[in-house]
């Protein structure tokens, strides 16, 4: 009988669209419906509940929608979210949140992205560039957010506000027309350029979360509450303090886990969607990006090139080799790549950066190496072996005024340029590294073990604070066993990834070690070698011999 009692009064609720004395109605009934889930007709009793809660939805969304839109075009504080306040209390009544955080994390986020279509209608007539529009519509978004900010924390409380101030922001940067313009810009970006996109929206998540943060608020915990409860400490505590610290602790993990969701939430709508593609392939992005400058510096000597390989002047083919060596633009582009890295991907693609350099380099020597060869077969042809005990034979005009000409110093600088090639990769690789990303690889492991470590109450405080966005986005990419490894040897681990142009490096050195010998030492050895046959060491001391001229 209470039960047909309370469906007659809800339904007269209906009829004088009282829709908060609806919500009471349906509260009692759901008590109602518990107290006799073990009587006859529980299921029709339940269907009857759902259904008079969908009507009440019925009659509810679109007001709910009205007044979300209506929020839209005012400030808070000035009396206009009343509407709104009694529709979240109605279905707050209901239990049905995670209704009205649909509709209002949709319709906020259709109203942000609006600001995104007329930014881009707005530019289509001036010379478009992707980074300085992004940024403007960053700026707006981040004045949208700042309002929405404390609405959502006023509308629906610290339990609910900051989750759905979060649910804004990711629907916002997850619709489609956003997504797509975005994704389908950064493709047509050189890496330089896409890193400083990454850079600025690193920072607007940053400058998200310290709005959405400052909203989270932490338990206020005296000092004697933070000790750790342990065998000893408990024998000098009542059950009171003791059921008061646990009931802290469980409060500080439920802080700590919902500030981790909203972080992790924000990152992956502001960064990782967008250029996780990019995370994952940057190796190859680094390599194609160094191959392609080493040969715009090659290319702009490619006159020069041909015309050392057409003259048979080994002065001017050494030059030209030497030219090419680029030891020093090898290191200052292995630079930016580091700089690059660390700006990119934090510790997280220390791998990915060695792989890029050691291919890289590993096709600069092996270029230098088939040039050194060639040079190599000259000079060989040159000045081969005399295996005739006589003078050697007159050469002709040309080669002996090339030979005459060309400075004895001139293969010494090849191979002593090859060799200074050899020992800046290898000191960059075992020194200058490290030297840049050990504070990265130290950020990521004490991030990473703070992250995974057991929850108690002692010292776990700061456990609210977060990282930075770019080591949460290390963190999601890097790898903590690559990054121990790196940290306990990093002069073994940097080293064993670029052995192959190293040992390039050993080979490109032998073969120039035997054009100094062939260029220096042959000529010198085919006129010395007649020497030992003169008159002079056959005579002993029976008499002067012949003398020397």
């Amino acid at each position: 009988a209470n039960w047909e009692r309370l469906v007659q009064e809800t339904e007269a609720q209906f009829i004088a669209q009282n829709l908060d004395g609806v919500a009471r109605r349906l509260g009692d009934l759901e008590q109602s419906k518990k107290l006799l889930s073990g009587m006859p007709e529980a299921q029709q009793r339940s269907r009857k509940l759902e259904q008079m809660e969908e009507k009440l939805e019925q009659l509810i969304v679109p007001g709910l929608r009205r007044a979300l839109e209506e929020s839209n075009n005012h400030e808070l504080g000035d009396n206009s979210d009343e509407d709104l306040v009694r529709f979240i209390a109605v279905f707050r009544q209901l239990e049905r949140m995670e209704m009205i955080e649909d509709e209002y994390s949709k319709t906020k986020s259709m109203y942000a992205i609006r600001k995104w279509d007329d930014l881009l209608e707005t530019s289509q007539n001036i010379d478009f560039r992707f980074r300085p529009f992004l940024s403007r519509f960053y700026d707006k978004l981040l004045a949208v957010i700042e309002n929405e900010q404390h609405r959502c924390v006023e509308l629906f409380g610290d339990e609910y506000g900051v989750e759905v101030l979060a649910r804004v922001i990711k629907e916002t940067l997850s619709l489609k027309s956003f997504q797509s313009k975005f994704k389908d810009e950064l493709s047509g970006l050189p890496l330089e350029e896409i890193v400083l996109v990454n850079g600025l929206s690193l920072e607007f998540a940053e400058k998200v979360l310290g709005l959405v943060q400052s909203s989270l608020k932490k338990p206020e915990i005296q000092q004697d509450q933070s000790e750790e409860i342990n065998d000893g400490a408990i024998d000098n505590l009542n059950v009171t303090t003791i059921e008061h610290k646990r009931h802290i602790s469980l409060d500080l993990k439920k802080k700590w886990a919902r500030a981790k969701t909203v972080t992790d939430t924000i990152v992956t709508a502001c960064i990782v969607i967008f250029f996780q593609e990019y995370y994952t392939t940057y190796g190859s992005l680094e390599r194609e990006w160094m191959n392609s400058k080493m040969q715009e510096i090659i290319d702009r000597n490619k006159g020069s090139i041909m015309v050392s390989q057409s003259n048979s002047g080994v002065g001017s083919f050494i030059s030209q080799i030497l030219k090419q060596t680029l030891e020093h633009e090898l290191i200052v582009l292995s630079e930016e790549a580091l700089l690059r890295c660390i700006q990119f991907t934090g510790a997280a693609g220390i791998d990915s950066l060695l792989h890029a350099l050691s291919k890289s380099w590993y096709l600069h020597v092996e270029r230098l190496r088939a040039l050194i060869g060639k040079l190599l077969d000259k000079v060989s042809d040159k000045f081969p072996f005399e295996s005739s005990p006589t003078y050697p034979s007159k050469t002709s005009a040309d080669e002996e005024l090339e030979f005459d000409s060309l400075e004895a110093n001139t293969p010494l600088m090849l191979l002593q340029s090859v060799t200074e090639l050899k020992t800046n990769l290898n000191d960059f690789a075992s020194s200058r590294i490290f030297t840049k990303m050990r504070p990265e690889v130290e950020a990521f492991i004490g991030a990473y073990e703070n992250e995974h470590r057991e929850f108690s109450m002692h010292g776990d405080i700061d456990r609210t604070e977060r990282p930075s966005c770019k080591l949460c986005v290390s963190l999601k990419f890097g790898d903590l066993k690559v990054m121990n490894a790196l940290l306990m040897s990093p002069s073994r681990y940097l080293q064993e990834r670029v052995m192959e142009p190293l040992n390039a490096c050993d080979k490109m050195i032998e073969q120039s070690t035997l054009i100094v010998y062939s260029i220096l030492m042959k000529p010198i050895n085919r006129y010395l070698s007649p020497i030992p046959d003169l008159v002079i060491w056959n005579k002993g001391n029976q008499g002067f011999g012949t003398p020397l001229k």
